[in-house]
């Protein structure tokens, strides 16, 4: 991502919810390789969803076991602290 783009995107953040919906699994892969996944939150359409269904995407991806802990955690306390 150019860093113009990603200044003037600081604020912006991500979440899960409806990613299952609209998106495969490589959608994490995407936000890897966009360099904004310490901006992704984990959100579910729970009671809807499971999050096991969300968790069976982010498997199916790429990411590694430190970006998931990221969506899963660590970009929420990062966030809100």
């Amino acid at each position: 991502m150019k860093k113009q783009v990603k200044e003037h995107l600081k604020n912006i953040w991500y979440d899960t919810a409806a990613s299952v919906f609209l998106y495969d699994p490589q959608i994490y892969d995407m936000a890897v390789k966009a360099g904004v996944i310490d901006k992704v939150l984990f959100g579910t359409d729970f009671p809807l969803l499971t999050p096991d269904r969300y968790f069976a995407d982010m498997d199916k991806s790429a990411m590694t076991s430190a970006q998931k802990a990221q969506v899963l955690g660590t970009n929420a306390l990062a966030l809100f602290g």
